[in-house]
């Protein structure tokens, strides 16, 4: 099936930054190309700019595993990457963005104002953070809520590309600011500045999530379903292969016990679970919406769990989040370093 977009460059995840100096760093080199506020003029003068931004080789992928995340990568038209992980994030958090508001300019969405504004704020956030010169829960100025249409046709794919393609960076953007809270270890401000970062972006990827299925039901069971089918895909293609979301979970272990280092550091970290479910039940609310909450366990769930066949798809999902949530309430855990 035609590819929807230009190819998105994101690092592998264990290249991310682990730092906020490693991030403030690589925002100065590319600090004028964050697309929001912009006109779409300027969006296309910046994208020109931002196709130019990255010249890294590609990464290889070596496994059985690997193999299938590259070919996930692949169906949704990213590309993983070397070259300083920093600027190669924020250049693909960028394009990310820029994807998104030239998707909604050609075709609305119905999203409401307050999911709108908070899809925003996760680039405005991440930039706040990096640049140490405002809050990262600053409420952006940006283009006001779309109009409220959704797309059809070849057009639907191109809405479930570019969201699942902006939720990809914000995972990585998640595990950034995770991996910063733990090396800010001693330093509370900074701590809370990283655990706030990740409760907005929870709520941008949950916005994100919605984004991605912005479009009615016939549109999923007549262009994308197939799209994920063979010839498109091997068979067993599945979103657990998704290599971004599937290390952010590592980083889950042993976080409360660091969050618990912040001085009057209770709130935000509740506050922080609670994003967490929410970015959880986006995810169901969706998948409902798409036959999830009748139907057996879809394509993308299956992966190499044959014991889930015939369970519903909101079940198998409410399973996950409930292992996922369940780390978060542990004081210790694996130690998620990979490098």
């Amino acid at each position: 099936m035609a590819q929807q977009n230009p190819p998105l460059q994101l690092p592998l995840p264990e290249r991310l930054p682990r730092h906020r100096a490693e991030m403030s760093g690589a925002l100065r080199t590319v600090t004028d190309l964050c697309p929001i506020g912009m006109t779409a003029q300027e969006r296309r003068a910046t994208r020109a700019r931002l196709g130019s931004a990255v010249d890294a080789a590609p990464t290889k992928a070596t496994g059985r595993r690997e193999r299938e995340a590259a070919a996930y990568d692949v169906h949704f038209g990213v590309e993983r990457v070397g070259g300083d992980p920093g600027r190669v994030f924020l250049v693909g958090l960028f394009t990310a963005y820029c994807d998104l508001l030239d998707d909604v300019e050609a075709c609305g969405s119905r999203l409401r104002a307050q999911r709108w504004r908070a899809l925003l704020d996760g680039s405005t956030a991440v930039v706040g953070f990096a640049a140490r010169t405002a809050p990262v829960t600053t409420v952006p100025t940006g283009p006001p809520p779309p109009p409220p249409v959704a797309p059809d046709g070849p057009a639907v794919l191109r809405r479930w590309h570019v969201g699942h393609r902006l939720f990809f960076v914000l995972v990585q953007a998640l595990t950034v600011a995770l991996s910063c809270l733990r090396s800010a270890r001693g330093d509370g401000t900074g701590m809370r500045d990283a655990l706030e970062l990740a409760i907005v972006l929870n709520r941008a990827s949950a916005a994100s999530m919605h984004y991605a299925g912005d479009f009615s039901a016939a549109g999923y069971a007549e262009v994308v379903r197939p799209s994920m089918e063979p010839p498109f895909t091997a068979p067993g293609f599945s979103g657990l292969q998704g290599r971004d979301h599937r290390y952010l979970i590592r980083q889950f272990g042993g976080l409360h016990a660091v969050a618990a280092e912040i001085p009057g550091g209770a709130d935000v970290y509740r506050r922080f679970t609670a994003s967490v479910t929410d970015l959880h039940r986006a995810h169901s609310r969706v998948c409902a919406r798409f036959g999830g909450d009748a139907l057996p366990t879809s394509l993308r769930m299956r992966g190499d769990r044959p014991e889930q066949e015939g369970a519903r798809s909101v079940e198998v999902l409410a399973v996950f989040a409930e292992r996922r949530l369940s780390l978060l309430s542990r004081a210790t855990g694996p130690d998620p370093s990979g490098r």
